[in-house]
Parts: structure tokens; C-alpha cells; sequence
């Protein structure tokens, strides 16, 4: 009797909740859930009772009502699931993909949870196969939480040339792809501003190698790549390629091939705290009017020997507090009418095809370095090339290069080596160098308080209209200075005996006295 009275009390007491809105009904068919809803009397949340998919509705990709899935077309020859309306679809279960691709999304605004399961090549399939594809111009797309393996790519476009794609890609692994693990084509005229294409948390291992002129990850302008990882890849041209105005962040590549640069940036592109270990074939980080910081390039090294190849192969733009070493490649930094601060290179070495100079900085066409470190560089390599220059500290070339305040040491050539017009050389320190400072091709330079010790040579000139003051030349071996006239170089103070000062321009232009003269000790 107790429990009849007590269920009977219940049942009223819920039939009031019902009517004064207080709760919800559960509709037919369908889990109920609580989520916040009208306040309770002592104001906590009461249940509405929805379902999950009233909550969040989401389409079984493979699978729907009567074994059919819900706005997708499964009658294509080309794909096995073409998804045509906006919304939520989740894997479950892996798909083996026959037909020249798994998926392809054709709307905006879809979402695709993969669930952790793979899209996988099958066995009878032809080597074109993609995971999924980007149909022209579509936008709002995410996909996260899956694998592709063995497919041709794992995610690309639909066309050569489509309109500006916009899609999140997270969490998303890619293993043995043959060509790329993804490719994103840009249009011909890229949306200024926009970020279309957001990458983050993604690893492609074992990938590359298939099509012509394939990156791992290529992807068009404005793109955002951060926290990435490329492992053991065998690119035909580079490991990662932005378009214009993308940014990079976080990328790590390890044990790669490929003809072009490891990361290839955009013009106008930002890279910062990316990592290059072991990459065979072209140059470490590349890019035009780019950014770079916090990078680091090691272990790269150079199939056919050009002058061209570095670590960090940047034209206009700015590097700071990024470091190359224990590479075989022409130069750890390569820069043209750039900036460069706090930066090093250490143990740049030949080749054994090497038919130029080599070593830590190149310094082009108004470039300006400084608070740099260069040092260890070094080979067996190259020996037609003139000594000074096998193993170069830094070169600056072209008009108006400027190194100051950095340092250079233990290296096979020249410390500082410039063939550069109006050069600026000031306040650097050099040490364990064939020659300390090397000037030829180009006059109208100035070298001034600057530190030589412990080279073969301290300081050499072969060109006309440079200007020398106030270096320091320390335990110098052979030759103090060989300087042809036609210089204005203050006189040495402090030298007594060998080694030799030589050069009919030494000691014109300035008088004798400080604050002008060159000491040697």
C-alpha cells in the first residue's frame, strides 16, 4: 500500500512539472538527456530532456536509416561518399577506399569527426586514389580526429586551380602516402587576408615521392600551419610549401628528401619555432620577403653542388635567433637585402662535388648581420677553390652589406671575406682563421674596430678606396697585413719585428695617433 501511495505521488508531481513547463517530454524515439534548462526553486538547472541528437545532430557517414546515410551520394563512379548538405558526420568504422576517392565534400559548413578510424587504399584499387576531396570554393569545412594510409593523398582539391578552399585540419595523421598527405591548390587570384586553410596537430610519416612536383604538405595562401611533424618523407620537391602571407609555426621535419627546401615559405610568410633535422636534396627554410625566428636547420645536406644552397636561403625579409649546423651545403645563411640578428652557424662543410666557396654567412646586396656567430667550417672538398675561401666565417657581396658586432672562430678560410662595394665591417671579433679579414673585387670599404686573433694573416687588401682604423690584431703567425695602395689605412702601433707588415698603403690617410690607429700585439 506504502509504494502504491509513494508512485502515485511521483506521478503527480511530474504530471505538474509537465504542465507548468518546468520539464520536457522525451520525444518518441530517442535517449533522453539532461541539459541546462528552466531554473529549479533553489535556482540549479532542470533537465530538458532532449535527445543527443537534438543536442548535436550528426550523421553516420557510413552507415544511416535502413543502412542508407543520410544526405550523402553513394551512386558516383568517383567516390564512394559524396557529402551535399551542410552539417556533422562521423566515421564509424575504417573505409577502404577502391574508387578515386573516399569522400568528397561538395558543400559548405560540413564537419567530418573521423573518429580515429583510417581511410586506407585497397588492395584492388589503382594507385590515384584520395582520401578526400575539396570540392572548388567550398568553406566552413573541418576534419579532425583520423588516418589516412597508403593512398596516393590524403586530402587535396577537386580542381587544378579551384576557388579559395577554407577548412580546419586537426589532429589528422597521414602514413604512406605516395604523393602528398595533403594538397591544396590556390587560385589564380588568391582572397587577400584570409586564412583558408588552418592545419594544426597533424604528422605525416613515410610519405612522398609519387607525383611530379609534389610537396608533402602543400598548401595554398594564407594558410596556418602550427605544431606539425614530418618524419622520414621522400618529397619530389619540398617537405612543407605555404602560399603567400601564410604563417608557420611549430613544425618539426625530420629525416627528409626532396630537390627543393625542406619548409618552403609564401612571400610575405611568418615561420617561427620550426625544426629541420636531416633533409637531403635542396636547402633547409626558403622564402621571399619572409619572417623567420626561433628556427633551427641541421644535418642537411645537398644532392648537386650549387653555390645557391643554405640552411636558410632567404631573399628580403628578416631572420633573428635562428641557428644552422652540422650541415654539407654551400652556406648556413644565404641572405639577400635582409636582416639578420642573433643568429649562428656552426660546422657548414663541403661536399665532395663542391666547385665554389662555402661556409657560415653569405650577406647580399644590402644585407646587414648582426650579433651573429660563425664558426667550425670546414671540409676536404673544393681544394681548386682559393684557401682563403674554403670555409668562409661570413661573405658579403654586392652593394652595401654591413656585419657588425659579431664573431667568428676556428674556421678553414677567411673569418670575414668581403667582395662587397661600400661594405661595412665594424666591431666584429674573429679568432683560428687563415686570414682574418680578406677585402677584394669591390672598393670603398670600411673595416673599423674590429679584433683579429691568433689567424695566419691578419688583414688583406687587394682593391682600392677602403678605408682601415682601429682593429686589433693579436697573435697573428705569417703576416699582420698586405694592403695595396691606393687606401686609406691608419698606421700600425705596437709592432715590433715579424710577423711582416706589408703594402705601399699602409699607414697613409691617417695620422699616427689615437683614436685612429690599428694596434698589433
Amino acid at each position: 500500500m506504502k509504494t502504491k501511495l509513494t508512485t502515485l505521488l511521483l506521478l503527480t508531481l511530474t504530471s505538474g512539472a509537465f504542465a507548468q513547463g518546468l520539464l520536457t517530454p522525451p520525444p518518441t524515439g530517442g535517449q533522453a538527456v539532461g541539459v541546462a534548462g528552466p531554473l529549479g526553486p533553489s535556482g540549479e538547472p532542470m533537465p530538458t530532456m532532449k535527445t543527443l541528437h537534438q543536442m548535436e545532430p550528426r550523421h553516420d557517414l557510413l552507415n544511416g536509416p535502413w543502412g542508407v546515410p543520410m544526405f550523402v551520394d553513394i551512386s558516383d563512379p568517383a567516390a564512394h561518399y559524396i557529402i551535399n548538405k551542410p552539417g556533422s558526420y562521423y566515421l564509424s568504422d575504417d573505409l577502404a577506399v577502391i574508387k578515386g576517392a573516399g569522400i568528397i565534400i561538395a558543400v559548405d559548413n560540413v564537419t567530418l569527426d573521423m573518429r580515429g578510424f583510417t581511410l586506407q587504399r585497397d588492395t584492388g584499387a589503382s594507385a590515384a586514389t584520395t582520401g578526400i576531396r575539396l570540392a572548388s570554393g567550398v568553406t566552413g569545412v573541418k576534419i579532425h580526429n583520423g588516418t589516412f594510409s597508403g593512398l596516393a593523398t590524403g586530402i587535396s582539391t577537386t580542381s587544378p586551380l579551384p576557388g579559395n578552399v577554407g577548412a580546419q585540419l586537426e589532429k589528422l595523421a597521414f602514413n604512406a602516402c605516395t604523393s602528398s598527405a595533403v594538397h591544396i591548390e590556390a587560385p589564380a587570384m588568391p582572397l587577400p587576408n584570409r586564412n583558408v586553410i588552418q592545419m594544426s596537430g597533424c604528422l605525416a610519416e613515410s610519405c612522398g615521392s609519387g607525383a611530379p612536383g609534389a610537396s608533402v604538405f602543400h598548401l595554398e595562401a594564407h594558410a596556418q600551419v602550427q605544431d606539425c611533424t614530418l618524419s622520414d618523407c621522400a618529397a619530389t620537391t619540398s617537405g612543407l610549401t605555404v602560399g603567400a602571407g601564410s604563417r608557420v609555426s611549430g613544425v618539426s621535419l625530420a629525416r627528409g628528401t626532396g630537390t627543393g627546401a625542406a619548409i618552403s615559405l609564401g612571400s610575405g610568410s611568418v615561420a617561427d619555432r620550426c625544426t629541420v633535422s636531416g633533409w637531403n636534396g635542396g636547402s633547409g627554410i626558403q622564402g621571399n620577403d619572409v619572417s623567420v625566428s626561433q628556427c633551427n636547420v641541421k644535418s642537411v645536406a645537398v644532392d648537386a653542388w650549387t653555390h645557391e644552397t643554405a640552411a636558410f636561403s632567404i631573399d628580403g625579409g628578416t631572420v633573428s635567433d635562428c641557428h644552422a649546423s652540422s650541415s654539407t651545403i654551400a652556406w648556413g645563411f644565404d641572405v639577400k637585402n635582409g636582416k639578420i640578428t642573433d643568429c649562428s652557424a656552426r660546422s657548414i662543410q663541403s661536399g665532395s662535388g663542391t666547385t665554389s666557396y662555402w661556409g657560415g654567412f653569405r650577406l647580399r646586396i644590402g644585407t646587414t648581420a648582426s650579433s651573429c656567430v660563425s664558426s667550425g667550417h670546414g671540409g676536404t672538398g673544393g681544394q681548386e677553390v682559393a684557401v682563403e675561401r674554403r670555409g668562409i666565417g661570413f661573405l658579403l657581396l654586392g652593394e652595401g652589406a654591413r656585419l657588425m658586432e659579431s664573431s667568428v672562430s676556428d674556421v678553414q678560410g677567411a673569418c670575414i671575406l668581403s667582395e662587397g662595394r661600400r661594405a661595412l665591417i665594424e666591431g666584429n671579433h674573429t679568432s683560428g682563421g687563415h686570414t682574418g679579414i680578406w677585402l677584394g673585387s669591390e672598393g670603398h670599404q670600411t673595416v673599423a674596430r674590429n679584433s683579429v686573433i691568433g689567424c695566419s694573416h691578419g688583414i688583406t687588401i687587394v682593391v682600392q678606396s677602403c678605408r682601415v682604423h682601429q682593429n686589433v690584431f693579436t697573435d697573428i703567425g705569417l703576416q699582420v697585413c698586405s694592403i695595396a695602395s691606393g687606401n686609406m689605412v691608419a698606421r700600425f702601433e705596437g709592432h715590433v719585428g715579424s710577423p711582416t707588415i706589408t703594402g705601399g698603403g699602409v699607414g697613409f690617410g691617417f695620422m699616427s695617433t689615437d683614436p685612429w690607429a690599428n694596434w698589433v700585439h
